[in-house]
């Protein structure tokens, strides 16, 4: 019976197909590399971002009121992006300037087709009482996570505060939400080589400690970073 199971275990699936690699190992190996490499395509097209809000259930009342405020006021008015102006000195504010280069911020922003509406001026919580600080809020079409609205911050951030020209001193901060959403794509995924690198180390140490080999861990490592 025994003999009978062995001769079994070596005529199973398995067996067949560790003859078959072994006998034509080159033309497995690119076959698999070429297999491996069409079902990581898609990748190309991958969207990060922190989510939206499409992702609560649509049915909900409080989802409908949601959505009605989208509709009116622009999906981007639950997490607007706040733009800072720091004129680095009490009164900065009324530099003309600063003044001219607001100007020319809120020109540029409200041009761009991701915008739906700006909110800057004199008003209560657009300038702070030592006239150092200016605000300016920005209501985008899409929602804080949406790849568009992403986009536009990173626009802004890359073209358009830099065109406004402000005066060296000048440090402008944009915030809320669309610039927070890439600025936690960013970190996060900054993170992740140092992350793979500690999950290979440890795989490693652990295949080491169970095969008492240094090579067999090595081609376990690299077969799982391929």
């Amino acid at each position: 019976w025994v003999i009978k199971r062995r001769a079994n275990d070596e005529n199973n699936a398995w067996s067949w197909l560790a003859r078959r690699i072994m006998r034509r190992p080159v033309l497995f190996l690119f076959a698999s590399v070429v297999l491996l490499i069409a079902a990581a395509f898609p990748l190309h097209d991958l969207e990060l971002g922190p989510g939206t809000y499409k992702g609560i259930p649509q049915d909900l009342e409080s989802t409908i009121g949601l959505n009605v405020l989208s509709e009116a006021a622009g999906e981007g008015v639950i997490a607007p992006t706040e733009i800072i102006i720091d004129t680095g000195k009490s009164g900065g504010t009324r530099d003309p300037k600063v003044v001219d280069a607001a100007e020319r911020l809120r020109d540029g922003v409200a041009a761009d087709s991701e915008v739906r509406s700006t909110r800057f001026g004199s008003a209560d919580g657009f300038s702070d009482q030592s006239d150092r600080y200016l605000r300016l809020q920005v209501i985008g079409e899409d929602e804080y996570g949406d790849p568009a609205s992403m986009e536009f911050a990173k626009r802004l951030r890359r073209d358009i505060i830099p065109a406004s020209l402000f005066p060296i001193g000048v440090e402008v901060i944009a915030g809320g939400g669309p610039p927070s959403a890439v600025d936690f794509i960013d970190l996060t995924y900054s993170m992740l080589p140092w992350l793979v690198l500690g999950v290979l180390l440890l795989t490693y140490v652990l295949l080491l400690r169970a095969f008492r080999s240094l090579l067999l861990p090595l081609k376990a490592i690299f077969l799982n970073l391929f």
